[in-house]
């Protein structure tokens, strides 16, 4: 059956319709699919109530939180909020973290930077301020005061269009509100909401007004950076999915108010048409009463015009009486009360005097018993004769007694016909201007003591009049009296005749400054110091000396030590010869043909060591320098004698040629044949070498001196150490002649003990003379520890116990004693182990050694000691038995108790 036309016609559309119904809803999975992969990155100032802020948890709530977590349920695109203080959400925003700014206002100056959506809220921003401060009531009338906003808020940029940019921000409102709780702020400006949810909770509602008319009136947007036109796309359609009632449901959530009923809503213009006739109407029917008292109002008009004026001219006198902290300001009447007083003088009163003042209130009564009330009441009563009267009191604090200085102004009220009807007072705090005074005074002590104690004194002279100022320091510096001319022609008769021209020179006009050392004579003693002097000149704008201001320091004794110093860089400090580093210098400027025949002499004192180990390094020093006095009375005056350090010294002779230099090598020796040190006699052995031609090096030159010098020390040092050493033993015998007795003894029972053991008569010999040395160290020993009867003390101890060490080191000098010098280093050992210095045991102590061991042991113990009697024989031998193979070699002690003892008779 064919369908007809219509029906065809109906089938038709019914299919195109199923079929866009399709594609439509797989394009809208396809989108919401897509969308739900999606996410925003939110920024917003977390401290905007109601819109944003945290809970007591730290989580984000508010207005916009909720309209964001519903545009997540219709659209399916996540959303991250991130809650920051304004300016910090701002800078983040900017600099590309996130995605969307919330919570923005709107300027021409951001729509450079953020495309915005449409505004959702509406935001008043009237002008805050203490209920205290009157005839603030737009942004003219706060000018002149500190305003408080917010970092980064819109407002800012308002203000500052308006010609007002004395403000405070602060990073949140919390923060503003919590600064007006504590009265740091008096006025400030924000929106209305968050102001308003600050003052309630910090219970401050009541201490602040705010201006009927706002300031602006912003609104709230979302942005995100020009030309993101997709996402702005996405934020528009999604917010538009939001209906109104969800909105309105969101808004009394947090604003506790709701929206007009819908009947109300949809008939809001019709109503207020209505509402409009009706206005006419009534301003019809009221018309002709307004008529009737225009020249009421006009007149109630002018004077409230004239109240105006004077409620301002009251609020700005008192605006300038409270903005100055540091002034009192108060009036009285004639018996003295109160009629009017500023904060800075209610709080003084409270705080000085205990009293909590009001209008009203007689002001002596409020002064209480301080002695300060009579001088005031006789002020008081001075003042209302007509007379001014200007003091400064000292009034001490009663909590930490720190002094308040006030200047105080007392002036009569008096009217045009001339009655006084009362008292007007400023007082003005200059506790920090005395305070001021008394550092500078203390500063200016402080400077005057430092110039005495650094020896440095101050002038100003003055150019036109000639004359000089100075300080009490410079007056003693050169030493004169106030009566002295303190004139430039005075000053010049102080200076030393060598630098009177150089001082001349430097006080020519056409230096700006000057800073040089010089010498003076001083006027009281005439004696010589030396100063150094520092000035800077004065000019005009013409370029006209006016003064001169300077110091003048006394540098005596600093020039001195430079001088000392100098001399000790080029002098050897314990003979006060030339030193090293001079003679080098030396020697290459002399090292020219002029100088040729150039010699050069080098010395080495023979057995300083030696000196050194048995005498001590004080007795080594004295031998130094004799040896360096008569080195120096040998020289001519232009010979260069230099100490190189340790027992080296060098000798540079000018145009001297070999026979001369022979000569005065002669002189020397002959000198030094003649001096001694103690019992030592001066040994030196003496090289030299002269460089005649350019061509020579003076290296080979001084290497030759050197070589020479050596060879003669090999033949002399020997002799010398022999001689020092028979000294040395003369010297211990001469201190402790008990030590000769014993050393004697000694040799001559090692040389008994030898003789038993069979040895070679070489090695008899050595043992002998071992014997003899054995305590040769003890030259090194303090004397009193020595002769001391008492028991020795731990510290005398470890003193004798350095005597074979000293000894060793005496004897090991002179290459023939080699062998003795390591007998009596190990002659304290013992058989054990358990001797001194180095604990050797058994047969790896020395024969030698073992061998003085005992009969060092059997003398001491039969002869007399000081701390105890002499042992008998029988008695000496059972010790030496006793202690056979801990102390001593047990075979030696058989060999000396069976073959030695027997026979005591003299040895030949």
């Amino acid at each position: 059956m064919r369908k007809s036309e219509p029906q065809r016609l109906f089938l038709w559309v019914l299919g195109l319709s199923l079929s866009l119904l399709f594609i439509l809803s797989t394009a809208s999975s396809l989108l919401a699919a897509q969308q739900s992969s999606q996410s925003i990155q939110v920024v917003i100032d977390e401290n905007y109530p109601p819109y944003s802020f945290r809970n007591s948890q730290g989580e984000l709530q508010g207005i916009s939180i909720d309209q964001w977590k519903l545009f997540e349920q219709k659209t399916g695109i996540k959303v991250y909020i991130t809650g920051k203080p304004w300016n910090e959400a701002y800078e983040s925003m900017l600099a590309g973290q996130f995605d969307v700014i919330d919570t923005i206002s709107y300027s021409e100056q951001r729509t450079t930077l953020f495309d915005f959506t449409k505004p959702y809220a509406t935001i008043e921003v009237p002008i805050f301020f203490q209920n205290n401060i009157s005839g603030i009531h737009n942004a003219d009338s706060i000018r002149g005061f500190e305003i408080a906003a917010k970092k980064g808020d819109h407002c800012i940029e308002v203000l500052n269009e308006q010609g007002i940019t004395n403000i405070t921000e602060f990073d949140s409102a919390e923060d503003l509100i919590q600064a007006a709780k504590d009265n740091k702020i008096s006025i400030f400006t924000m929106g209305k909401p968050p102001a308003l949810y600050y003052l309630y909770k910090m219970g401050i509602q009541d201490n602040f007004h705010y201006t009927d008319t706002s300031l602006y009136t912003s609104q709230f947007y979302r942005a995100v950076k020009v030309g993101n036109t997709e996402l702005l796309n996405t934020l528009e359609s999604g917010f538009d999915k939001i209906s109104d009632q969800e909105m309105e449901s969101i808004n009394a959530r947090w604003l506790g108010i709701s929206s007009l009923p819908s009947f109300w809503a949809e008939n809001f213009r019709f109503i207020l048409f209505l509402g409009f006739v009706g206005i006419l109407l009534l301003f019809g029917l009221f018309y002709w009463n307004r008529t009737l008292n225009r020249k009421v109002i006009q007149r109630t008009q002018e004077i409230n015009e004239i109240n105006c004026q004077l409620e301002y001219k009251n609020n700005l006198l008192q605006a300038i009486f409270e903005s100055s902290p540091d002034v009192l300001v108060c009036s009285l009447d004639k018996g003295y009360c109160y009629l009017n007083f500023n904060l800075e003088h209610k709080d003084m009163m409270l705080k000085i005097f205990g009293s909590k003042i009001e209008v009203g209130m007689n002001m002596l009564e409020a002064f209480g018993n301080h002695p300060y009330a009579q001088l005031a009441q006789a002020n008081f009563k001075q003042v209302l004769a007509g007379d001014c009267v200007a003091e400064l009191q000292d009034v001490r604090q009663e909590e930490n007694g720190t002094p308040l200085y006030w200047q105080m102004y007392w002036s009569p009220i008096v009217l045009k016909n001339g009655e006084v009807v009362g008292i007007s007072s400023f007082v003005i705090n200059i506790s920090e201007l005395k305070q001021t005074e008394k550092l500078l005074r203390d500063s200016e002590y402080l400077l005057l003591e430092s110039q005495r104690v650094a020896h440095t004194g101050s002038y100003i002279m003055d150019y036109k009049t000639g004359q000089w100022h100075c300080s009490q320091t410079l007056n003693e510096i050169l030493g004169i009296e106030e009566s002295f001319p303190h004139t430039l022609e005075g000053y010049m008769t102080l200076i030393h005749p060598d630098w009177l021209d150089l001082v001349t020179e430097h006080f020519q006009l056409d230096k700006e400054c000057y800073d040089f050392e010089y010498q003076i004579v001083r006027h009281e003693n005439g004696e010589v110091r030396w100063v150094h002097g520092l000035g800077e000149l004065e000019v005009n704008s013409e370029g006209e000396p006016l003064r001169m201001i300077g110091t003048i320091q006394d540098v005596t004794d600093h020039k001195k030590n430079e001088e000392r110093i100098l001399y000790l860089s080029y002098h050897d400090q314990l003979t006060g010869l030339y030193n090293r580093r001079f003679y080098e210098e030396e020697l290459k400027r002399l090292d020219v043909v002029r100088n040729y025949p150039l010699s050069v002499m080098m010395a080495d004192v023979n057995g300083l060591k030696l000196v050194n180990d048995s005498f001590g390094h004080e007795f080594g020093d004295q031998l130094l320098s004799k040896v360096g006095q008569v080195m120096k009375k040998a020289c001519r005056k232009d010979d260069i004698l230099a100490r190189l350090g340790g027992d080296e010294f060098v000798l540079l002779l000018p145009n001297t040629d070999r026979l001369e230099a022979e000569r005065i090598l002669k002189r020397i020796q002959k000198l030094a044949t003649q001096e001694e040190v103690g019992s030592i006699q001066l040994s030196i052995s003496f090289g030299f070498e002269t460089k005649r031609y350019s061509t020579q090096s003076i290296d080979e030159i001084l290497k030759k001196a050197e070589d020479n010098m050596y060879k003669m020390k090999l033949f002399e040092s020997p002799s010398m150490r022999g001689k020092a050493i028979q000294t040395i033993v003369n010297t211990l015998y001469e201190k402790n002649k008990q030590e000769e007795h014993h050393s004697h003894s000694v040799s001559e029972l090692c040389q008994r003990i030898g003789i038993a053991l069979n040895l070679p008569e070489r090695d008899v010999l050595e043992l002998k003379n071992v014997g003899l040395l054995h305590d040769i160290g003890k030259i090194g020993i303090d004397e009193k520890v020595l002769s001391n009867s008492g028991k020795l003390t731990k510290e005398e101890w470890i003193e004798i116990k350095r005597h074979p060490e000293i000894g060793y080191r005496i004897l090991s000098t002179v290459n023939d004693m080699a062998d003795m010098a390591i007998d009596v280093l190990a002659h304290h050992e013992r058989w054990d182990g358990n001797g001194y210095p180095k604990g050797l045991k058994g047969n790896k102590i020395p024969l030698h050694a073992r061998i003085i061991a005992i009969a060092d042991a059997y003398d001491a113990m039969i002869n007399d000691r000081s701390y105890r009697k002499p042992f008998t024989q029988e008695k000496a031998l059972e010790e030496l038995t006793n202690n056979a193979g801990t102390q001593f070699d047990p075979e030696l002690v058989k060999i000396f108790i069976d073959n030695v003892v027997i026979d005591l008779s003299p040895v030949k």
